[in-house]
C-alpha cells in the first residue's frame, strides 16, 4: 500500500463525494467512471494551449485530475496553481502531487471560485475548470475573478454540465402526474418521480433559483459576454449512449452530485419496504444488464481576456 493510500484526511462536503459517492464506493466501478471523466478533461486541456512557461490556474481543482496531466503534457518549467474551496482536497492534492514528483510545479491555494482570493492580479497565463459554475451561485463574480487573474491575452477553457433541460423535463413530469394523477400515474412512475425529485429540482421556481439548473448554454455565452471575455467559442455536446452495467449494490450507492442523496439513503429516509421493493422490480433488471441508456449534456468553452495592441 502506498504513502497516499494510507493517508486519512478530514473529509468534507466535496471530498466525500469526489472520493466516494461519485462511483457508489465500488473499487470495480471507479475505473469505469474515471474514464468517462478523463474524456472530459482532455477536451478541456485541448482547448487551453498549454505551452511551456506558462502558468496554469485549475479552478476547483479537486484531487487534481486536469493539473497533473497538464504537467504531464507540458515541458518544464511550467507551473500550475490548484485552487479548491474545499482543504481536504487539496491536502490530498498535494500528496499525489509528491508522489508524482510534480510538488515544486505546484501551489495549493484555498478560495472559492468566486473571488479567488489569495490569486494575484494578472499573474496566470491560463484557467481550466471543471463542473465549477454548476455549484457556484454568483457565476458572475466568479467570471470577474477569472478575468482579474488572468493575464492580458490570457485563455481560459472549462468544461461544463448543462442540467436545465433534464430538470425542465422533470418539472413537466411532476407537474403531470400532480394535475392529473388518476391519467398518468403508475406505482413505479410515481416512484421514480418521487426518487428524481430527491436528486434535482423538479419545479420550475427550483429550477430557476437552484445554481446547477439555473443556467443553460446560451446563458454560459452571454455571462462571459458580459464579463468582458473575449474571442469566446462554445460548444455543447450531447451524448447518448448505453450505460455500463452496474451491480445493484454499487447502483444505489452512487451519488449523481455533490449534496446529492443515493438512492439507499433516500429508500431509507423516504420510501416503505414495499415501495423500495416494487422500485427494484422496475429498474434492478435494466440496471445490471447495461440496457439502461444514459444522456449528458456537457458544454466547453474557450475565451480570452483582451489584450491592448502593442504601440510601436
Amino acid at each position: 500500500m502506498s504513502d497516499l493510500e494510507k493517508l486519512e484526511v478530514e473529509e468534507d462536503f466535496w471530498s466525500n463525494w469526489l472520493l466516494h459517492g461519485r462511483h457508489g464506493g465500488d473499487p470495480a466501478y471507479e475505473p469505469i467512471m474515471r474514464a468517462a471523466v478523463a474524456e472530459i478533461r482532455d477536451r478541456v486541456l485541448d482547448g487551453a494551449r498549454l505551452t511551456s512557461g506558462m502558468t496554469l490556474l485549475d479552478v476547483g481543482a479537486g484531487d487534481g485530475l486536469i493539473s497533473f496531466e497538464a504537467l504531464r503534457r507540458v515541458k518544464q518549467p511550467f507551473s500550475v496553481v490548484l485552487s479548491d474551496i474545499s482543504a481536504p482536497l487539496l491536502q490530498r492534492a498535494e500528496h499525489i502531487a509528491e508522489d508524482l514528483g510534480f510538488r515544486d510545479n505546484c501551489s495549493f491555494i484555498q478560495t472559492p471560485a468566486e473571488t479567488l482570493m489569495g490569486i494575484t492580479d494578472e499573474s496566470v497565463d491560463v484557467i481550466t475548470s471543471r463542473a465549477v459554475l454548476a455549484y457556484v451561485h454568483d457565476k458572475p463574480s466568479a467570471l470577474r475573478s477569472f478575468l482579474r487573474v488572468l493575464k492580458p491575452g490570457g485563455r481560459l477553457s472549462l468544461g461544463e454540465p448543462i442540467h436545465q433541460d433534464a430538470a425542465v423535463q422533470l418539472a413537466a413530469l411532476t407537474k403531470v402526474l400532480r394535475s392529473e394523477p388518476a391519467n398518468y400515474s403508475t406505482p413505479y412512475l410515481d416512484l421514480l418521480q418521487r426518487c428524481r425529485a430527491l436528486q434535482m429540482p423538479s419545479t420550475l421556481e427550483d429550477i430557476r433559483s437552484n445554481p446547477l439548473t439555473s443556467f443553460s448554454e446560451r446563458d454560459i455565452v452571454r455571462l462571459f459576454r458580459e464579463a468582458g471575455f473575449v474571442n469566446i467559442h462554445m460548444e455543447l455536446h450531447v451524448d447518448v449512449k448505453p450505460s455500463p452495467a452496474v451491480p445493484w449494490s454499487t447502483f444505489i450507492e452512487i451519488a449523481p452530485r455533490p449534496g446529492t442523496p443515493c438512492l439507499r439513503e433516500i429508500f431509507e429516509q423516504h420510501l416503505t419496504a414495499k415501495e423500495v421493493a416494487r422500485f427494484e422490480r422496475g429498474m434492478r433488471r435494466d440496471v445490471e444488464s447495461g440496457t439502461l441508456t444514459s444522456q449528458s449534456m456537457n458544454v466547453y468553452l474557450t475565451a480570452e481576456k483582451f489584450a491592448p495592441p502593442l504601440i510601436k
